[in-house]
């Protein structure tokens, strides 16, 4: 129950309680003149419900009355006029007539407006000036903030996408190649991840891959950056391998999808599953 019931149950229980008095007081003097028990109660209820009544015909009268004259709004008016000037102003009524305490509070009040009109432009561009400057520094923090947030989000995607391709590397090479080769061979998939050129004096050998696995190979790296063209890619094959060195760039473009199915590497989309 929150106050505003609360109240409106204290104020009636109240009224009810008053009723039941000038009931038992109607009841009272009945009695005193009478024996009557069933008379003396019906005047304990006929007394309690005229006063009710009675209260209730206050309640409205008085709300009308309020309303139509706005008796309460000429009092609120008035306390808040009243508490304008400090207590240092006051004037001494007993010296001065009601016309002239009616001019005196006339003319401090205008020559306070006035003092306030005349303070505000003065002080606005200070304040407004502090205020652009204070939001100016904290957008260009927080611009900054954003820009070095989206960078390392960025820059992990492209970490992370680059993980999945060297394990895929790894693991697709294993079983063929030495761990000098293998470490030389992430290290040029992460070159070209980067879209920069590949040492000529890198040479990785394998073992019972042919070239149709390089091939597909290739072409799955491809496929997953694809951060340019197939001619980058067969430049990337042929830099690489030895058995390509002596392949010509475009021949190796031309069969890099050659068998899709076929050969222990097959063309196949490189994703995180097959970690």
């Amino acid at each position: 129950m929150n106050r505003k019931n609360r109240d409106y149950v204290l104020q009636y229980f109240l009224v009810i309680i008053a009723c039941v008095i000038v009931g038992f007081i109607s009841r009272y003097f009945y009695r005193k003149e009478s024996n009557d028990d069933f008379g003396g109660t019906i005047i304990f209820w006929g007394a309690a419900g005229f006063a009710f009544v009675i209260y209730l015909l206050i309640i409205v009268l008085l709300d009308e009355f309020l309303e139509k004259t706005n008796f309460v709004e000429w009092v609120r008016k008035k306390v808040v006029k009243e508490n304008v000037f400090d207590s240092e102003e006051l004037i001494d009524c007993n010296n001065l007539s009601k016309n002239e305490i009616t001019e005196v509070s006339k003319a401090e009040s205008q020559t306070k407006e006035k003092e306030i009109v005349e303070s505000v432009p003065s002080k606005e561009p200070e304040i407004s000036s502090e205020v652009k400057s204070k939001d100016g520094n904290e957008s260009i923090k927080d611009l900054k903030e954003i820009r070095t947030q989206q960078q390392i989000l960025l820059d992990k995607k492209k970490q992370d996408k680059l993980d999945i391709a060297l394990e895929y590397t790894r693991k697709k090479f294993a079983l063929y190649t030495n761990d000098e080769d293998l470490i030389i061979l992430c290290e040029a998939v992460k070159i070209y991840s980067d879209q920069k050129d590949i040492s000529n004096d890198v040479s990785v050998t394998t073992t019972e891959l042919s070239n149709l696995d390089l091939y597909h190979f290739g072409w799955n790296i491809w496929n997953y950056f694809k951060v340019s063209n197939q001619d980058s890619i067969a430049k990337f094959l042929k830099s690489v391998f030895a058995s390509l060195k002596d392949v010509e760039q475009g021949s190796i473009k031309s069969h890099l999808r050659d068998d899709d199915k076929k050969g222990i590497i097959k063309i196949e989309e490189i994703t995180k599953e097959q970690e």
